[in-house]
């Protein structure tokens, strides 16, 4: 819940994002659910879907791209 709250205050805190809330929120839950819930030891996405996210750093990482 505290990734969601920093997720909405710093995007409502943004003046570009603070009247397109409703499109970039997609982004803030999927941060949401693929982070490791306390109670459960998994991510909520890990449970639903039964995989590990996949995050577009990712394949840069199987690539071989340096950062």
């Amino acid at each position: 819940m505290k990734t969601l709250k920093h997720g909405l205050i710093v995007l409502l805190a943004t003046p570009e994002h603070a009247q397109d809330w409703d499109t970039q929120l997609p982004r803030i839950l999927f941060g949401y659910r693929c982070g490791i819930q306390a109670s459960i030891r998994f991510s909520s996405h890990m449970v639903l879907i039964r995989r590990t996210p996949k995050l577009r750093v990712d394949n840069f990482e199987s690539i071989g791209a340096n950062f």
